[in-house]
């Protein structure tokens, strides 16, 4: 009752009025008229002036702004008060006043869900957001997130036509969008989901991805490839305009790694970091290569720098995801390569790691090197690590003297690190073949004695990885000292490495000692 006189106010007010001006009347005439003139005239006054009255109300109501938010704040007292009539009543009050407002016939339908009126909460939401047709978004947003009580593939449909709605009129989240994707491959809608992800290329061109892992599932891997590929041009296009976008970067890695493109990953991350020498030194992740980078394993070690955009930043949280993924990833590296390439593989991160005579498996050493490299990647003391990988991807790109720059700085660090001091040989070793290397025949002897000198740092400190000792063999074999050569070479086919290149190298040293 309370609300109810409270919804008359304005009548009465008029009313009051009303009154006032008969009364103001009556005596005026009952001074300078007859009774009988009086009479007559009053009853057409009466309706006169209550006609005008009502319209003035009328009008009253529409052009205050003020009554429309009162009727909203009394609905909202009667919501707190669990009041669901007077609620009702009082959003329905305020809806004549503002007949074409969806957010009022929005906020009653809240509030009678909040009530547990579902049913007709449901109801009004269907009215100014119905299937068919895109109507008022944040209805389409909560019908998708709070669906009513039907089966689980109902639910499903009925989350995916609202969602639709709102990626059609491109009002949804990120979140929406996956959300929306995600239930189109459960009911494998692969034509839907194709045609949801190109018509938003511009604004997500890594949903790509989700739809080349589609076709994986699907065994279409040349279309999965092309799909990869084309997202990876789109966000090299995006971080070549927003160098400093991480999120991009470690979007455009992960397509990068599925395609084998290993280095290029990594060097899409390190050039995100900082340029000063102690962000190089901090932002490039590791690999335990033992084995010269021109080997494949060496160009793959670490699709894992997927993660490294945010090392450079202050955020100790972003770092510790950077570093999981990055260890994550390498790992899966690692499992790819032959069993005896994985051995020395993890041997070489044991020694990077400083971890000493772990008789583990290789499996329970690789589980137990990946928590562990996980805080050397956070930790600035062995930040050189990283450094590493970096100089790994480098020289497999045949960015050589890059490769040997991050080595170089790396070994500030680390001087006695055999792998980054046999790597480096094999990048000396590299330039001194190619056009990159000074043209006269002393310049390249003093490039092959500097990269001996590490070479032998690498075989004396760990004698047992047979690629250091093939790194040391072509060496000597560049600088002509071909019985030495064929003695480490020797050896490496003694320990059951062996390679064209490795053969090509002892007929040449045999032609030479003939």
């Amino acid at each position: 009752m309370k609300i109810q006189r409270l919804l008359l106010l304005p009548e009465m007010l008029w009313l009051f009025r009303l009154l006032m001006s008969l009364l103001i009347f009556f005596r005026m005439w009952l001074t300078s008229r007859s009774y009988l003139r009086l009479l007559c005239a009053v009853p057409a006054i009466a309706l006169t002036l209550a006609f005008v009255g009502a319209m003035a109300s009328s009008q009253l109501r529409n052009r205050d702004p003020n009554l429309r938010d009162h009727y909203l704040t009394l609905a909202k007292q009667a919501v707190v008060e669990g009041n669901v009539k007077g609620a009702r009543l009082l959003f329905r009050r305020a809806q004549q006043l503002a007949p074409g407002d969806q957010n009022i016939t929005m906020e009653l339908a809240l509030s009678l869900f909040q009530m547990k009126e579902r049913s007709e909460a449901y109801q009004l939401l269907s009215s100014i957001a119905p299937s068919g047709k895109s109507g008022h978004l944040p209805a389409h947003r909560f019908l998708a997130e709070n669906p009513p009580d039907l089966s689980q593939v109902q639910k499903d449909r009925f989350r995916a036509i609202h969602l639709s709605h709102l990626v059609r009129n491109s009002a949804e989240t990120r979140q929406e969008r996956i959300q929306l994707l995600q239930i189109l491959a459960r009911y494998r809608k692969f034509d839907d989901v194709k045609k949801l992800i190109h018509e938003a290329m511009d604004r997500y061109p890594e949903d790509r991805l989700f739809l080349a892992q589609l076709k994986v599932r699907e065994g279409d891997q040349t279309g999965a490839r092309w799909e990869t590929e084309q997202a990876c041009e789109a966000l090299e296009a995006i971080v070549a305009k927003e160098p400093r976008n991480a999120d991009r970067r470690i979007q455009l890695a992960q397509g990068l790694v599925f395609l084998a493109r290993f280095a290029d990953a990594i060097c899409v991350m390190s050039d995100g970091m900082t340029d000063t020498q102690s962000a190089e030194l901090a932002s490039s992740p590791t690999d335990p290569l033992g084995s010269e980078p021109t080997n494949a394993g060496l160009a793959g070690d670490s699709g894992g720098s997927s993660r490294l955009a945010g090392v450079g930043q202050n955020d100790e949280g972003r770092d510790r995801k950077l570093a999981l993924t990055l260890s994550n990833t390498y790992f899966a590296w690692i499992k790819t390569l032959p069993i005896d390439e994985q051995a020395m593989q993890l041997r070489c991160l044991e020694r990077m790691l400083n971890q000493e005579g772990h008789e583990s498996s290789t499996t329970e050493l690789a589980v137990d090197m990946s928590i562990r490299m996980q805080s050397a990647l956070q930790d600035p003391a062995t930040s050189w690590i990283r450094a590493a990988v970096e100089g790994n991807a480098r020289a497999a790109r045949g960015e050589l003297s890059d490769a040997e720059r991050v080595y170089r700085l790396a070994l500030q660090s680390a001087p006695d690190d055999p792998t980054l001091a046999n790597n480096l040989a094999w990048v000396l070793l590299a330039k001194s073949r190619s056009k990159q290397a000074d043209s006269t025949e002393q310049a390249q002897q003093q490039i092959l004695a500097e990269a001996l000198r590490w070479s032998e740092q690498a075989v004396s400190t760990m004698p047992e990885i047979v690629s250091f000792l093939e790194t040391r063999g072509q060496i000597q074999a560049a600088l002509g000292n071909h019985a030495q050569a064929l003695s480490d070479l020797m050896a490496c086919l003694d320990r059951g490495k062996d390679s064209p290149e490795i053969q090509r190298t002892m007929e040449a040293c045999a032609r030479a000692l003939r």
